[in-house]
């Protein structure tokens, strides 16, 4: 169990400070924002960071962008953040692809750059890893969009997960899925863990963030980051995750905030774990794959070992648009055969439901 100190109700107190002290100065200011009880917008925002000269990760990037692409049929504005390497290795594999494939969405490039006040927040956890903590202020020409780690495989439409925004209420400004489902205290969970986990979560067993819906209206309207930068200070010698954490402590103190995903929309390896505990995937498969932790690229030193996800991603990899789609997903279920039925392995007929069933040439 979780103990609130005095100090943590005093930052309770100053975050609400804060949020009434943002509201006194925007009362007269009237702001732009789409009626998310209107009609969805055609065009959507997702937005990605990619930093370093990391091939690794680059080459994650543009497959997260080549299923995206190839799933997605109505225009995508996808704003990716990125160095000079980083945005000429994925400019490079783009242009290899047929240009019907490339007219389809919109390509973006913006850099990278902290505020000089923070850069030393660029390293934390891992390069450009808190970068979408500074979205609100970095997009002020956006309004809402689709946040996306890199070592995310998308395998339906984005638009499905754009619709998700029509379901906030008039409060919530981020969508996040929990770190599992349905546990039981048996099993393992990471936020469920009092030996490590040092500060507050959203209950009852935490959020993911490889996948937010940001409305970045009214994440600015909240003065987001001066929040987050206060928990910051709090906390920061207790949080290992830093951008995760942040989220999960800012959405224990204000829940109402919060709009909780689908856990099909950030599918990974842990919702098989001891069974499978993502049940909305039982019908038609998940909406988005994560390979967090290095699960799509095989076991390094500081890697996990997940083979099914690692073919998985290797199918998405050998696919160039000439070569049959249905050819390598037949040889993908055969492949996926031969590995150890365990975990996510013995579920492989309903998580490659998607890319089974996919009209794709």
């Amino acid at each position: 169990m979780i103990r609130i100190s005095m100090k943590h109700i005093l930052l309770f107190l100053a975050l609400v400070f804060i949020g009434l002290l943002n509201t006194l100065l925007h009362n007269s200011n009237l702001k732009f924002e789409f009626n998310r009880d209107k009609k969805t917008p055609e065009v959507i925002n997702v937005a990605l960071s990619v930093c370093g000269d990391n091939v690794t990760l680059c080459n994650l990037s543009t497959n997260m962008l080549k299923t995206a692409f190839l799933f997605t049929e109505k225009p995508v504005r996808f704003i990716i953040f990125a160095n000079e390497l980083s945005q000429e290795f994925i400019s490079k594999k783009i242009e290899s692809w047929p240009l019907e494939i490339r007219n389809k969405h919109l390509i973006e490039f913006r850099e990278a750059i902290y505020p000089q006040k923070y850069k030393n927040w660029t390293n934390l956890f891992g390069p450009c890893a808190t970068l979408r903590l500074f979205f609100p202020d970095m997009m002020p020409d956006v309004d809402s969009i689709i946040y996306l780690d890199t070592d995310i495989l998308v395998v339906s439409d984005l638009h499905n997960l754009w619709k998700e925004f029509d379901r906030f209420t008039s409060k919530q400004m981020l969508g996040m899925a929990q770190e599992r489902e349905d546990w039981d205290g048996k099993v393992y969970s990471y936020y469920n863990n009092a030996t490590r986990i040092k500060f507050p979560f959203i209950p009852p067993y935490g959020i993911n963030s490889g996948v937010i819906l940001m409305n970045l209206t009214r994440m600015r309207d909240f003065s987001f980051f001066e929040k987050i930068h206060l928990i910051f200070k709090e906390f920061h010698s207790k949080i290992k995750l830093y951008d995760q954490d942040l989220l999960n402590i800012l959405g224990y103190f204000n829940p109402d905030i919060v709009y909780r995903l689908n856990c099909s929309f950030n599918f990974h390896s842990h919702h098989c774990v001891p069974d499978l505990n993502c049940h909305s995937i039982r019908s038609e498969g998940p909406n988005l794959i994560h390979g967090f932790g290095g699960r799509f690229i095989g076991p390094t030193k500081h890697k996990y070992n997940e083979p099914f996800f690692e073919q998985i991603y290797k199918t998405i990899d050998r696919y160039n648009f000439t070569n049959s789609w249905n050819q390598l997903v037949s040889e993908l279920k055969v492949e996926v055969k031969h590995l150890p039925q365990d975990q996510c392995t013995r579920y492989s007929d309903l998580i490659l439901k998607p890319l089974l069933n996919a009209d794709i040439k």
